[in-house]
């Protein structure tokens, strides 16, 4: 992989005539109809507050993290990385600021997806349970505790 030069802070993209779909804490994210384009910047988040310095060439870092784990496992699991040298019209444009920092990925579902209060199924499959909002659990997490602290003293 070719070095990539350090760069002026992306506190948040701004291309002419672009505009994100998405901003999130670290990531500005463009909709390219079947994919997306996913531009990780230098914005600092901790316990969900953007602090105000953010940390030069993070974003590449973050990108270039991923982007090893993803090549590194692909093929173990299928991911959704398709690109991270070239980027389509109008952002072939915006290369220098884009390069490292940067992917287009497949859209994808989420594999995740919490169940609704009153919800019985998830993915087709049915829950024996009804969850129901603020509903106290079965068990309680002190007996638990209790529990595992009289199993270490055995």
């Amino acid at each position: 992989m070719p070095a990539i030069p350090a760069s002026r802070i992306l506190r948040e993209t701004q291309f002419a005539g672009l505009t994100p779909s998405a901003r999130g804490k670290v990531r500005d994210i463009y909709d390219l109809g079947d994919n997306l384009l996913i531009v990780a910047t230098d914005r600092l988040s901790a316990f969900d507050v953007i602090l105000p310095t953010p940390i030069p060439d993070k974003g590449r870092v973050l990108t270039q993290l991923s982007l090893f784990w993803f090549d590194l496992l692909k093929d173990v699991i299928p991911n959704h990385v398709l690109n991270a040298a070239e980027f389509p019209a109008p952002f072939d444009r915006h290369r220098e600021e884009l390069a490292g920092r940067s992917m287009v990925v497949r859209k994808t579902q989420p594999l995740h997806r919490p169940l609704r209060p009153g919800s019985h199924a998830q993915f087709g499959r049915r829950s024996r349970h009804a969850f129901v909002t603020n509903q106290r659990p079965s068990y309680s997490w002190h007996r638990v505790r209790l529990k595992l602290k009289s199993t270490r003293n055995s």
